[in-house]
């Protein structure tokens, strides 16, 4: 009973990092790339005003940055104001899991920083997969960019994984036994709890790492806002529609 206190801990963290998907769909970017990682090859942008090739020249670039992990660097495409935006930077800064799971990150072990570290990659790698650019337009310094987005995972999907089905009761068992006179030693209920849930920790991040390298893919739309910075275009705002 105890551990399942815990878990529910943990389901809550991982409704947190759905959260945190959604916020950047609220916010987000749109491209160029129908499949996989490859650029849109069936686009004709000949009619194109010089104007909308730049808007559309600033959007492909950011959303290939997306598609290889580097949000850090698609931030070169924001608008001075967008590139501050400490909502858009908790989409991405995984800093974030280790105040969402509970964790100190300065106490955070090896094993445990590197189980983090898979799940960093594993959350941006596998968060846009593709895009395609579907239209592009200018009108008196504004510029909006409409892409499909395709994501290697569903965007409320994190919120579905089930502790239940990483943990077994036979690893609980294990972990307890393994560690009995560490949980033992600890004064209150809670005390033992936290130690049980440390013991099991590591194979929840596993888990979770996991879920999200195999999970079902989904598509969706993104409506993106440019203006003209210096005499460049710069990505002032994302929206899913």
């Amino acid at each position: 009973m105890i551990f399942k206190k815990k878990t529910a801990y943990f389901i809550a963290a991982a409704f947190c990092l759905s959260l945190l998907i959604m916020g950047c769909g609220a916010q987000g970017s749109s491209g160029s790339t129908e499949t996989g990682k490859n650029r849109d090859m069936g686009r004709d942008d000949s009619e194109e005003s010089p104007s909308e090739s730049e808007i559309r020249k600033t959007v492909d670039g950011m959303l290939g940055l997306m598609v290889q992990g580097d949000f850090e660097e698609a931030e070169s495409c924001f608008d001075s104001g967008m590139s501050k935006d400490e909502y858009w930077k908790g989409f991405y800064e995984i800093g974030n899991l280790y105040a969402i799971l509970g964790i100190s990150e300065e106490e955070a072990d090896e094993e445990i920083k590197g189980k983090i570290e898979r799940l960093e990659m594993a959350f941006k790698n596998g968060l846009i997969e593709g895009y395609e650019i579907k239209d592009v337009s200018e009108e008196e310094g504004a510029g909006t960019a409409r892409a499909k987005i395709k994501y290697g995972f569903a965007p409320d999907g994190i919120e579905k994984f089930d502790p239940a089905s990483v943990i077994t009761d036979e690893m609980v068992k294990e972990a307890y036994g393994s560690n009995q006179d560490e949980i033992l030693a600890k004064g209150t209920e809670e005390e033992q709890a936290d130690a049980l849930y440390a013991a099991l920790f590591p194979a929840l991040l596993d888990g979770m790492a996991d879920y999200i390298e195999h999970a079902d893919g989904a598509e969706g739309e993104w409506l993106i806002s440019l203006h003209e910075e210096d005499g460049a275009w710069k990505v002032t705002g994302i929206s899913m529609v």
